[in-house]
């Protein structure tokens, strides 16, 4: 993801643990959730151009959590965003290209891999949404 945003301004934090226990998960879907999430905290991330990924083991599994640092989801539209081709009033600006798929599809990798995604966002204050993959 950093690679493919090399000429944009922009930090990417990461914390993870050093010693993960392994999970049973196709590397190319959990690839593509983790990039949609990514993504979407790219284009609806605000000013501080901020990211924050990260992995925390718990005792079913491995959270891995994106953070951005927007304008958060209005509470109206949080259940929604989960729907095929939704688009939020959030999506009106000019980064918001897409068509609303990326979060149905994290949703849909999440459920066939017996994991979960969800999300806590505050307005005004941005937004983390976390993918359980559970332990193989």
């Amino acid at each position: 993801f950093r690679d493919r945003r090399t000429a944009e301004d922009f930090d990417l934090l990461v914390e993870c643990p050093d010693e993960v226990e392994p999970i049973l998960a196709d590397k190319d879907a959990m690839l593509t959730a983790v990039s949609n999430l990514l993504e979407n905290a790219y284009k609806y991330g605000g000013d501080d151009r901020k990211i924050l990924l990260r992995a925390k083991p718990v005792n079913e599994g491995v959270w891995v959590e994106v953070e951005d640092f927007g304008e958060g989801i209005p509470k109206s539209e949080r259940q929604k965003i989960f729907d095929r081709f939704y688009r939020g009033k959030h999506t009106a600006g000019p980064n918001s290209g897409g068509v609303g798929l990326g979060l149905s599809i994290v949703s849909f990798i999440m459920a066939k891999h017996g994991g979960r995604v969800e999300l806590e966002s505050e307005e005004g204050k941005g937004s983390v949404f976390k993918l359980l993959i559970p332990y193989a």
